[in-house]
């Protein structure tokens, strides 16, 4: 009898080595990650942290900055808040130069009388 005949697909002494083999394999896996697991948390906590790094900063939270932006564009005439100040629902933060407006307005005006 040859040796691929003993063991055949269903014979059940070639399933049981099988399945013990990947039980160990299995068992030797999971005992991996607990002790690479259980050495991290024991060095994490018999670590020293001797040095620290002694930082000043200030925190602004993104949210209270707001971008204004004018539709039109224009040239800032008069800038009535300053960078980083506290400011108050309706209050004016700058003036535009209105001499742009003003000509353009005039131009329109003369137009629409030339048409009528």
């Amino acid at each position: 009898m040859s040796a691929q005949g003993k063991y055949h697909k269903s014979s059940p002494i070639l399933t049981d080595k099988l399945i013990s083999n990947e039980k160990r394999a299995v068992y030797l896996g999971w005992s991996l990650v607990t002790i690479g697991f259980g050495g991290f948390l024991l060095w994490s906590a018999l670590a020293p942290l001797d040095k620290v790094v002694p930082v000043s900063g200030n925190v602004i939270v993104a949210g209270n900055h707001k971008t204004i932006q004018h539709q039109y564009g224009g040239i800032i005439e008069q800038l009535s808040v300053n960078n980083g100040e506290k400011v108050q629902a309706g209050q004016i933060l700058l003036t535009l130069n209105t001499v742009e407006v003003h000509a353009e307005y005039n131009i329109k005006l003369k137009q629409y009388h030339a048409n009528c």
